[in-house]
């Protein structure tokens, strides 16, 4: 079955240096210092099995299935980035940044990867973060930018460190405030780039079950300014939530090789009216966290 568009998160690139940096971290629980306990460590992989990230010929092979084109009218402007003054929203844009970056790196646009790559470099400095960054992984990434190579792995590796080190010094909030911005922010790109066949719509069984792990996730959190996250997510999840999925159909696909794909595909009911409430739902928790 033909992985549409799972670059929706941005993909599993993003996610996986979340799951990756969760993975690393300590398995005796939460500790005092607020780091990611083994049930919160579980959610975020479990989003991470939703969207496995697709390979680079398989994004090529998405992009020009579904006739897409690069638009970075839907990024957030990196002129933005130097009025983000407190730790929650530097957190979040630079969740939001990090997912622009992995979408610009994705159609091979190394210049605005570039800008998009110096804007989280600037909010990682001013939240501390510079210890967290390998300077050699830095200068590796200047390099593929000047010679427009694939940066995904790269871009995860950055994210995954950072949000390791935020771990290791218990600063869980900032950690929870990515995942969350990197998330709305995948999901307006993607309600954005919708193409002929009507991307959004057809990857709603995904958002629908993303949308349930991120508002478990996040509910579940214990700090200052954990229902500020909290606001952004669930009204989202309650939206997915009315969608009635119906029934899943297993389907068989032969390959040209002649090997056989056994796959899934939701049945599922949803009206133009849902579909508006979500991309204006969207809209709004993205536009509270980018302002």
């Amino acid at each position: 079955m033909k992985r549409t568009i799972q670059i929706m998160l941005l993909g599993g690139t993003l996610l996986a240096g979340l799951a990756s940096s969760c993975s690393n971290g300590s398995n005796e629980g939460t500790d005092q210092t607020g780091g990611v306990d083994s049930a919160q460590a579980q959610a975020v992989q479990e989003i991470l099995e939703i969207y496995s990230p697709p390979t680079p010929n398989e994004v090529v092979s998405m992009i020009r299935d579904e006739k897409l084109r690069f638009d970075p009218a839907v990024l957030n402007p990196t002129s933005k980035a130097a009025r983000y003054e407190t730790s929650m929203d530097m957190a979040l844009n630079l969740g939001v940044y990090g997912a622009d970056l992995t979408y610009a790196s994705v159609f091979d646009a190394a210049q605005v990867s570039a800008e998009y790559f110096e804007a989280i470099s600037s909010l990682a400095s001013r939240m501390e973060l510079d210890a967290a960054i390998n300077k050699e992984l830095v200068e590796r990434l200047e390099d593929k930018f000047a010679r427009g190579e694939d940066i995904s792995d790269d871009v995860a590796q950055v994210l995954s460190e950072i949000n390791l080190f935020l771990q290791d010094n218990g600063r869980q909030s900032e950690f929870v405030a990515i995942l969350t911005g990197a998330w709305i922010e995948g999901l307006h790109i993607l309600s954005r780039m919708d193409g002929p066949d009507g991307v959004f719509k057809t990857k709603i069984p995904d958002q629908k079950l993303s949308s349930q792990v991120m508002a478990e996730f996040i509910g579940s959190q214990r700090f200052e300014k954990s229902e500020l996250l909290v606001s952004y997510v669930s009204p989202l999840e309650e939206l997915y939530s009315q969608i009635d999925m119906g029934s899943t159909e297993t389907t068989l696909e032969e390959g040209q090789d002649g090997i056989a794909t056994i796959g899934s595909e939701h049945q599922f009911e949803v009206s133009p009216a849902q579909i508006e409430a979500l991309k204006t739902q969207i809209a709004k928790s993205r536009a509270a966290i980018v302002h």
